[in-house]
């Protein structure tokens, strides 16, 4: 963690909008070659759409937000994405949950676009998308979301997972496996990722007609 917040920090011009819990997530995703990521509520920010992410960022963000702010909040959210985009160099595994698919963000055609972008983005080589469905039931990250960023050479990964207080950062060798071990059963009660796409092509059509 020490290491990446001493790299050159390109999110500097946006740091008086950000926690410290946020810059540190932004120094690790930057630096890191691979991501797991279970996400419960929505849909990861690296995979947003622009609708999406502004439907998000209006309703969940300040109410005071104005135009430039929003229009900022953007920049960032479009600027990180770049980690997973043609010079990207991340590696994505991400599990979603069912009802991320189905919450209503920004109205449906918003939906219908970010779910289909979803099946785009399933088919990067450097993104692998499964969706944990409703069926599964009890599972083993019912509590929030978790991930575990790991990074290049000999340099440890590092966990995270949702806490009453905000995101907390996990560094123990023990604490670490017992995310990783956790991000392994998502994966291994989720659906395929070929099936978790014809899923989200379903969900998608809902969206376009309903």
């Amino acid at each position: 963690m020490a290491k990446a917040a001493r790299q050159k920090e390109w999110w500097q011009p946006y740091s008086d909008m950000l926690s410290k819990n946020a810059r540190t997530y932004i120094g690790l995703e930057s630096a890191a070659e691979s991501l797991r990521t279970y996400q419960p509520s929505s849909v990861p920010g690296l995979l947003q759409t622009t609708d999406y992410a502004r439907a998000i960022i209006t309703r969940a963000g300040p109410l005071t937000l104005g135009e430039d702010e929003i229009g900022r909040r953007l920049s960032l959210r479009t600027k990180r994405q770049a980690v997973i985009g043609e010079a990207g160099t991340l590696r994505l595994w991400t599990v979603l949950d069912e009802a991320a698919l189905y919450r209503e963000i920004g109205g449906p055609d918003v939906m219908h676009g970010q779910l289909m972008h979803l099946v785009e983005m399933a088919h990067h080589p450097q993104i692998d998308i499964q969706v944990m469905p409703f069926s599964a039931g009890p599972h083993a990250s019912l509590s929030g979301m978790i991930g575990v960023f790991s990074f290049p050479g000999s340099d440890p990964d590092v966990a995270y997972v949702d806490s009453v207080s905000g995101t907390l950062f996990l560094e123990r060798a023990a604490d670490v496996q017992a995310t990783s071990t956790a991000f392994q059963h998502l994966s291994a009660t989720a659906l395929s990722p070929a099936a978790s796409v014809d899923l989200i092509n379903a969900v998608a059509r809902r969206h376009q007609t309903g």
